[in-house]
């Protein structure tokens, strides 16, 4: 994950605890599904006693969540079946799931990275130990049939991941940094809303437009932030999200969002 490190640790801390971090240096790490992982998808499941998300899914598809256990796979691909369906996430920004009422209250949450749906789910889950598991019935078993079009997605997925793999392998470019840059004008037009900014200035150092970014944010947490999640900025009524272009963001994205924004001089 791309961070921006900032020099201020006063600064730095305060970010951190919003739950946003910074840094000039960017790593990508890509790893395979661990067996741990796999584990989990396959394993089968049960709501919790009173779980507001197994009311949301009878609701959305009754056929499939009669039954008392499901396997979390399934639950995840039925969960993005219907995120997909019902638009819920930032067209700007697919990796970012925005919630209807009927999502925010099954999930409490108003938004999320698609990396954190996993932890999210899993806390009104409870795992059914082998033993208790019943022996499926004949309905049960048609259902993990795997259908034309389950068999069409998987061939697709399987193609997308030997392709991002391939990319992976590709020498990546590096970010050079530069002397100075100048703020694209929409960027510029929100930092503006801050009184400490200097207007009047043309070109910034590197550090100097993280540390007026990181400054813009903390000045305005209280509309930016769902307390709920603090890793997703919420942009959508505010200058910064027609700067970037999106209506909301993850921390993993403001150092890719900010360099979109700026221009060597």
């Amino acid at each position: 994950m791309t961070k921006i490190i900032l020099n201020n640790s006063n600064s730095d801390k305060t970010f951190i605890h919003l739950g946003l971090t910074m840094s000039t240096s960017s790593s990508s790490s890509s790893a395979a599904p661990s067996m741990d992982n796999v584990e989990i998808l396959l394993a089968l499941y049960q709501f919790k006693p009173g779980s507001p998300l197994q009311k949301y899914l009878k609701t959305k598809m009754p056929e499939k969540y009669n039954f008392m256990t499901f396997t979390f796979a399934n639950l995840l691909s039925d969960l993005k079946y219907i995120i997909k369906k019902e638009f819920l996430f930032d067209i700007l920004n697919p990796s970012i799931i925005i919630c209807d009422s009927d999502l925010e209250a099954a999930l409490n949450i108003k938004a999320l990275h698609v990396t954190e749906v996993r932890d999210c789910v899993l806390t009104q889950l409870e795992r059914v130990p082998p033993f208790q598991s019943k022996k499926p019935s004949l309905k049960r078993l048609c259902y993990a049939i795997e259908t034309r079009s389950a068999k069409k997605q998987r061939y697709f997925n399987e193609l997308n991941q030997s392709k991002n793999k391939a990319n992976q392998q590709m020498p990546q470019k590096t970010f050079q940094e530069a002397e100075s840059y100048r703020l694209k004008p929409l960027l510029r037009i929100a930092l503006k809303r801050m009184p400490s900014f200097p207007c009047h200035q043309r070109t910034f150092k590197y550090n100097e437009i993280c540390n007026y970014l990181l400054k813009y944010i903390i000045s305005y947490k209280n509309d930016l932030f769902d307390e709920r999640n603090i890793r997703i900025c919420m942009v959508h009524n505010d200058p910064l999200g027609k700067a970037f272009n999106v209506k909301a963001f993850h921390r993993c994205q403001v150092t890719s969002l900010l360099r979109r924004n700026i221009i060597a001089v």
